[in-house]
């Protein structure tokens, strides 16, 4: 019974960290295109 409880916990607790880097992927590629579309922006700037 105590093994069932603790490998209940460790699946939550793995749930929680998936969320958690699905989240950071979401965060890393939406700062990578603003990233990208700042740097074309001061591009264009640049070149006017």
């Amino acid at each position: 019974m105590q093994s069932l409880k603790l490998i209940l916990s460790i699946i939550k607790e793995f749930s929680k960290m998936a969320t958690q880097l699905s989240n950071l992927r979401f965060w890393g590629i939406w700062l990578i295109g603003f990233l990208i579309a700042l740097s074309i922006f001061i591009n264009a700037v640049k070149w006017w």
